[in-house]
């Protein structure tokens, strides 16, 4: 039932994205030591141009990229050798600005982040081995509520233009004009194996790891224990990538509420947040 309605919402809309403008335009910007060292040691292949010029082909071709990207789904591991620990990135949970503190160059905010984003890429991307150095591995989880209204106003209002994969997902099933309720709406549609990282319930995450031991920090409570883990003075854990500030309960509604809660019922149940999620339903059946 719930995919005959997904099915019947996608607009199958058809876009091309100059991919050298968004990503390989950026490169001459990042002066971080480890990234220069990466490109040499695992240069990006060549992409079909000719593929991303034509609007049908590129979003068939993008869609069946994301979509078995999502299927055969593998975390993202940043590591930092040097302090021997890997952190398991889950976006909208701090990713960028812990990722940020193991990078060489943490003093500058804006090419900081693009330096970790392009590390991070390759790390995913070129499959760089990690099994060889026996690391500590950590994570940052948050609350599932807060972080699903961070995907959507990060992604929908604070970027530059729409976020790339979200205007080609699903052949752009969302769109940039949908409310909070609607966006929620279509994630509570989409099969969890397809969800993408942003909207992804963070236990999935976990779930892909072949790592024995991951000790889990918690956004909201554990900024102390986070600073103290990465051998970090007090405040040199900046934040980077952070949404404007607001009340995340007021975005949702009865409907919205029982539909995320329903998406990320192992989140609050594995991760502590049941008291947040009794605090909302209360919030919205006032």
């Amino acid at each position: 039932m719930k995919l005959a309605r997904l099915l019947l919402q996608i607009p199958f809309k058809f876009n091309t994205i100059d991919f050298k403008e968004r990503w390989e335009g950026r490169i001459p910007g990042m002066l971080a030591e480890d990234v220069g060292k990466l490109q040499r040691e695992y240069p990006i292949k060549p992409t079909n141009r000719w593929v991303n010029k034509i609007p049908f082909l590129f979003s068939v071709v993008q869609n069946i990229s994301v979509l078995k990207s999502c299927v055969f789904y593998k975390p993202t591991i940043i590591p930092n050798l040097e302090k021997g620990i890997g952190y398991i990135r889950i976006h909208k949970s701090g990713s960028s600005s812990i990722a940020s503190a193991l990078s060489p160059s943490p003093g500058d905010h804006k090419r900081s982040l693009e330096a970790v984003e392009w590390t991070a890429y390759y790390y995913y991307q070129q499959g760089i081995p990690l099994a060889e150095h026996d690391l500590k591995y950590f994570t940052v989880v948050r609350n599932p509520f807060t972080r699903l209204v961070s995907a959507y106003l990060n992604s929908y209002f604070e970027g530059e233009s729409f976020h790339y994969v979200y205007d080609c997902y699903f052949f752009g099933l969302f769109q940039q004009r949908h409310s909070f309720s609607e966006f929620v709406e279509r994630v509570f549609m989409i099969p969890e194996p397809l969800l993408l990282d942003h909207i992804k319930p963070q236990t999935t995450v976990l779930r892909h790891l072949r790592v024995n031991k991951i000790k889990v920090f918690k956004l909201e409570q554990d900024s102390q224990k986070i600073t103290q883990f990465l051998g970090l003075k007090e405040g040199e854990f900046s934040k980077l990538n952070v949404t404007s500030y607001y009340d995340y309960k007021d975005f949702y509604d009865l409907k919205s509420f029982e539909r995320a809660s329903k998406v990320y019922k192992n989140d609050i149940e594995s991760y502590g947040y049941q008291k947040e999620c009794e605090e909302l339903k209360n919030h919205v059946s006032k």
